[in-house]
């Protein structure tokens, strides 16, 4: 309340307790991070350049995010009680990836992978390396998005000759 410069007395009066706080304040974060996510995967018709720019949203959004990150690590580590409550908000993150990973699949561009699975180990890989960077200051976003991308498109390409 004082870092915001609100009396107290205001925020229970909009948030009835702290766990509703945390939880609004979660979920407008999540739903920045989402929102990033969907404009990134339907910036092109090419589910490869859509997938690329999924993964230089990912570790610009959690840097631009900070709390975010710092809760989801929190709760990961924990299992705390607003990722039980709230499981589906957590998932919709994967919605977009996982839906790059279908069509890819379909149009054969990718190897047929479980489409959930890649896009949980995407967003783990680049959340970690993303963490790693808060934490140590290393490695940069460029090298987050071009070891990530190498990493995941040569697994993922039938053709193993990314751009």
């Amino acid at each position: 309340a004082d870092s915001a410069g609100v009396n107290k007395a205001l925020l229970f009066y909009y948030f009835d307790s702290k766990d509703n706080l945390y939880y609004s304040i979660l979920k407008k974060s999540l739903n920045n991070f989402i929102t990033a996510l969907k404009n990134a995967a339907s910036s092109s018709s090419d589910v490869v350049e859509q997938l690329k720019q999924v993964m230089l949203v990912i570790p610009a959004q959690m840097e631009k995010e900070k709390y975010l990150t710092r809760i989801l690590m929190r709760e990961l580590g924990e299992m705390g009680k607003i990722l039980k409550e709230h499981i589906q908000l957590f998932s919709t993150c994967l919605t977009p990836i996982e839906e790059i990973i279908k069509k890819g699949i379909h149009q054969n561009i990718f190897r047929p992978l479980d489409p959930h699975l890649t896009a949980i180990s995407l967003i783990s890989i680049m959340k970690n390396l993303s963490l790693r960077k808060m934490l140590f200051g290393e490695p940069s976003i460029k090298e987050i998005f071009q070891h990530t991308s190498q990493l995941i498109l040569n697994g993922l390409l039938i053709s193993t000759n990314p751009e």
